[in-house]
């Protein structure tokens, strides 16, 4: 064995997938990624037995390469109990496994620790070490931001390489945040929002990418929409950097592939209601994409692991 390669099992984990991957310390990972689907109307010992068939794949792989694999770690919907990968009795989109103690069994099962936090966290975390939330001079960002932009509004915050949770690991929710509409702010900067703000200018229903094919067409509405929505964004990184001083803010999910069609409205609120000059915010966009849960997974385990 061996055990100077060492690797670690990171997953992503949300309401219709699981992918997950051996990951080596420096971020690099390890053969193929493995993904299933998930049905979040399946019971909990279904999608438990989802996780141990690819925790078994990773572990031949590792086998394969005579590796050591000392730990699982990953991101999963919230909210949740970091410590047992208990899911709380209000998340929404995973019935079955609310209060079901998943992290607990796996790691019976598995013989490693497991290692689990919201995923907008885990994202954030590993942007912050692998990714765009590196400084200028190669080492993690000192107060790095993360967000992502789908299906709801995700939020994370990293300090000095370790994610702030809150006194009841509840810190950076800020898609229950008040908006200026009187509602809260996701229901805004989402892609619903997206599609019912186009549908209610031209009476015609299309998805995000339709509405951003209009809108690189310049077709007036479409380019509406999306000004719309980094405005609803500036606002609300205004308040989050107003509050934290990031060094770093870091964009991904599906919507920052388009981030060309609200970064000037985005950026125009913030400075709007920020007292520094725009050279000094850092923005970024993801470049670990859909790898970025499970590396900072990983990093979860090497950096528990004793």
């Amino acid at each position: 064995m061996n055990k100077d390669f060492q690797l670690a099992i990171g997953f992503d984990f949300g309401g219709s997938h699981l992918a997950m991957a051996l990951v080596k310390s420096d971020g690099a990972i390890v053969g193929s990624i493995n993904k299933t689907e998930i049905n979040p109307a399946n019971s909990a010992d279904f999608i438990t037995k989802q996780f141990l068939e690819l925790i078994n794949k990773c572990k031949q792989q590792a086998n394969n390469l005579n590796c050591k694999i000392i730990g699982i770690g990953g991101g999963s919907p919230g909210p949740l109990d970091f410590k047992t990968f208990t899911l709380s009795e209000s998340v929404p989109n995973l019935p079955t496994l609310r209060n079901f103690s998943l992290g607990k069994i796996l790691s019976e099962i598995s013989g490693l620790p497991v290692f689990a936090n919201n995923d907008a966290n885990v994202f954030t975390l590993g942007e912050t070490i692998y990714g765009a939330g590196l400084a200028k001079n190669g080492k993690p960002g000192s107060v790095v931001f993360g967000c992502t932009l789908g299906t709801g509004f995700g939020t994370g915050l990293v300090i000095n390489g370790t994610i702030f949770n809150g006194a009841h690991n509840l810190a950076m929710e800020h898609a229950f945040s008040p908006y200026i509409t009187n509602e809260v702010i996701e229901t805004e900067i989402s892609t619903k929002a997206i599609m019912n703000n186009y549908a209610k200018l031209k009476n015609e229903n299309l998805n995000t990418i339709e509405i951003a094919k209009k809108a690189y067409a310049k077709e007036k509405e479409a380019v509406a929409v999306w000004q719309r929505f980094g405005n609803a964004l500036g606002y609300a990184l205004a308040w989050i950097t107003n509050s934290i001083d990031p060094e770093i803010i870091v964009i991904g999910g599906g919507l920052s592939k388009v981030y060309d069609l609200f970064f000037d409205s985005m950026i125009e609120t913030i400075l709007k209601f920020r007292p520094i000059e725009k050279s000094d915010l850092k923005i970024e966009v993801s470049k670990l994409n859909e790898q970025a849960i499970i590396k900072g997974g990983a990093y979860l385990v090497f950096n528990n692991y004793k």
